[in-house]
């Protein structure tokens, strides 16, 4: 049976629902407290959010007598207090939309791209990034210091990040498809499993060691090959695949807790290291931003991501030779954002069963 709250289903609302209500209530219950002050009573509050935070208030003599007993307070913290709850990325991420949509005057998203803010009151040794990002201990301390983050807008100006528009799906001709299969895994094979998809590419059949694709190449393979290999030749695929020694310049399509469909990192690596990244790797690049022209704009500011927060295949992350121009723009093919876009909508589990 769903909680109720003035015919307010509790239950059903979202985290930044809930902290809107209790943020409310609360200052009522500060109003109530000065009421009955008024009235010659002696008040005393402890009360532990829904975010963990403790919060100590109530009349003069109700304050005074919290602060000769600490030890109340103390318990009541023990007993109550942050330890005993466990925060998600999901609760920051609605933490600091909160916070931005209290600068701003309306509700909305963080424009983490964009900028145009500053976050004072972030805990020591923490600096604002995105959500995926922190870990345990970092989630807790953000959310332990809740009351004191502000955004500091910089501009008066609307500030919001563009979405991405699907890619057409005439990126690719077969004819590019049956050149890729033929590559990987010969004519013959390639031709049996264009004519019958029944008939898969099989793990004997993909005999190219130190296979090179090229970026347009690979893009392809993730768009399409996956329906004519089998699970055993898909990852034999994977295996083969010879990685640049030349390119030092990658682009990193990422995960994404927002409405957009991924965004890209750009960093100044060798393949080898983003193949080889593991959840933990820790890898410093740009972000690029997306325009309304549909270019991408380096944003000049260096930041650090975690192997985790690539976008994956079965074969690894997923990642394309990166060439800005000089005035720092990149336009991203509408074969890559295809093959994004597929791999996003494709699990592991899919792509392997």
């Amino acid at each position: 049976m769903s909680t109720s709250v003035k015919n307010v289903e509790v239950d059903k609302l979202t985290e930044l629902q809930k902290d809107k209500l209790i943020s409310r209530h609360k200052k009522r219950l500060v109003e109530e407290i000065m009421v009955l002050a008024d009235l010659g009573c002696a008040v005393s509050t402890l009360v532990v959010d829904n975010n963990g935070e403790v919060l100590q208030g109530g009349s003069s003599d109700g304050n005074q007598f919290l602060s000769s007993n600490p030890e109340i307070g103390i318990k009541f913290r023990e007993y109550f207090g942050k330890s005993k709850r466990s925060y998600t990325r999901q609760n920051v991420q609605n933490l600091f939309n909160r916070k931005y949509s209290e600068a701003t005057g309306k509700t909305c998203r963080v424009p983490y791209l964009k900028g145009g803010f500053d976050v004072v009151g972030m805990p020591e040794g923490i600096e604002f990034k995105k959500p995926f990002n922190y870990g345990t201990h970092q989630l807790r301390k953000i959310m332990g210091s809740s009351n004191d983050i502000t955004f500091v807008l910089k501009e008066f100006e609307e500030v919001h990040e563009t979405s991405l528009s699907s890619p057409s799906d005439e990126t690719f001709t077969m004819g590019q498809v049956r050149s890729l299969l033929e590559k990987i895994a010969g004519i013959d094979s390639a031709e049996k499993a264009l004519k019958n998809k029944v008939d898969k590419i099989l793990e004997e059949d993909v005999e190219v060691v130190n296979l090179t694709l090229t970026d347009e190449e690979k893009a392809l393979l993730y768009t399409c090959g996956l329906e004519y290999f089998s699970p055993d030749a898909w990852l034999a695929v994977g295996h083969n695949m010879q990685h640049s020694t030349c390119a030092n310049e990658l682009v990193l399509p990422t995960y994404t807790e927002s409405e957009e469909k991924f965004w890209l990192f750009l960093v100044n690596e060798k393949p080898s290291k983003i193949s080889n990244a593991v959840f933990s790797t820790k890898i410093k690049g740009r972000w690029l931003d997306l325009d309304t022209n549909g270019e991408y704009t380096v944003i000049d500011r260096v930041d650090t991501i975690v192997g985790k927060n690539i976008v994956r295949t079965a074969h690894g992350p997923l990642y394309f030779v990166g060439n800005p121009n000089p005035e720092g723009k990149l336009k991203l093919p509408d074969l890559w954002k295809s093959a994004i876009i597929k791999v996003l909508d494709t699990t592991i589990f899919d792509q392997l069963s």
